[in-house]
């Protein structure tokens, strides 16, 4: 479980990463509104795939 604000920045930045590496387009990353099983915070990518 992830509880450092700066973490959880680092973490959504590498999954954005690894999408822009495959050719996704990141269009958004939010919060969900929801805590986790163990009060964790979850977030949301929406990605799209690129125009060739």
């Amino acid at each position: 479980i992830v509880r450092d604000p700066q973490l959880h920045q680092r973490a959504v930045e590498r999954v954005k990463a690894a999408a822009v590496e495959t050719g996704l387009l990141v269009e958004a990353v939010r919060p969900s509104r929801l805590p986790g099983a163990e009060g964790n915070l979850e977030f949301f990518l929406h990605a799209r795939r690129g125009a060739k």
